[in-house]
């Protein structure tokens, strides 16, 4: 007799259920982002600095450049050898963080944006190699005695 009370009471507005899911998706998202940025700053930021201060240093060095033939020489391949090297690092930075954010990798796909995630996680990584290819490219620039 009071099957149309019950059944009414155990449902929700639609209106309601979407913005509940709306909810979690943002907070997930958030959360998402939290993890990329906090493992960004622990391990790719620290990274890139001890990298380009190898490079600068390098380029420095009057040991070195009193070692190369010419200035031209020591800054042609200090600066190519920096370059070379930036692939690995992307390389590197990717995987770890991969490793570092494996669980929330597992979250991402739960919620079906594991690829998107894994996506952004490369551009972030391919913009700082980037940064630093362009960075070099003006120390050299500025450096380079023609």
């Amino acid at each position: 007799m009071f099957e149309w009370l019950l059944g009414r009471r155990n449902k929700r507005p639609p209106i309601q259920r979407k913005t509940e899911v709306e909810a979690i998706a943002k907070g997930a998202s958030n959360e998402l982002f939290g993890a990329l940025d906090e493992a960004f700053s622990v391990r790719v930021r620290p990274a890139a600095n001890r990298l380009w201060n190898k490079f600068v240093e390098v380029m420095d060095d009057p040991v070195e450049q009193a070692a190369a033939a010419t200035l031209t020489d020591h800054f042609g391949e200090t600066y190519r050898d920096f370059v070379n090297e930036l692939p690995f690092f992307h390389e590197r930075m990717e995987s770890d963080l991969l490793e570092l954010l494996s669980d929330w990798l597992k979250t991402a796909d739960v919620i079906g944006v594991g690829d998107d995630f894994r996506a952004l996680i490369t551009k972030r990584v391919a913009d700082v190699r980037n940064e630093l290819f362009l960075k070099s490219t003006a120390y050299l620039a500025n450096k380079n005695p023609t």
